[in-house]
């Protein structure tokens, strides 16, 4: 028998209700999102004064410091050339009627990536740098596409509709 069902079966009816919540029971509780938010944010901090330290030792302050200024510049800099190359197949996608959906996939993935490179840290640098790689930012793309839409959080607004040559006016 698990020790967080020893400990429940001596409480009252309520508390029981409420130890389920954190026995770590199996089951899913929205209310521990923000909880594990604030953990995964305090480890990934940890994790990114961890890496600037051990760098920091190896290379000297002003070349880590150095480091992630550079970092953000290529983010930037990846950031214009693929989003040109991005919006250029958007654009074609779209002139020929298709849905653009692998251009959006890309395009997500790519913003992202750039977010993560500007943000300081080694670590972020190097997801945002994986997120540019083409077949990796497909699939990355793709999954942060489903998500949103999954949540509602996505709206395309677009003034010639899918398949149509344009406006009569």
């Amino acid at each position: 028998m698990c020790f967080f069902q020893v400990q429940a079966d001596n409480l009252p009816n309520k508390a029981k209700k409420d130890w389920g919540r954190v026995s770590g029971n199996g089951k899913w509780n929205r209310n521990n999102v923000p909880l594990l938010i604030i953990i995964g944010f305090c480890l990934w901090v940890w994790a990114e004064l961890a890496t600037l330290v051990a760098i920091g030792g190896e290379l000297g302050v002003l070349l880590t410091i150095a480091g992630i200024f550079v970092t953000a510049m290529v983010g930037i800099w990846l950031l214009r050339n693929q989003g040109r190359a991005i919006m250029s197949s958007l654009q074609a996608q779209l002139a020929r009627g298709e849905a653009p959906v692998s251009s959006l996939a890309d395009g997500i993935s790519v913003m992202a990536g750039a977010v993560l490179m500007l943000i300081p840290g080694y670590l972020t640098d190097a997801i945002g740098l994986v997120m540019f790689l083409p077949f990796i930012r497909t699939l990355i793309g793709a999954s942060l596409l489903r998500w949103l839409t999954s949540r509602g959080g996505v709206m395309i607004r677009g003034g010639i509709p899918f398949g149509t040559g344009g406006s009569d006016f």
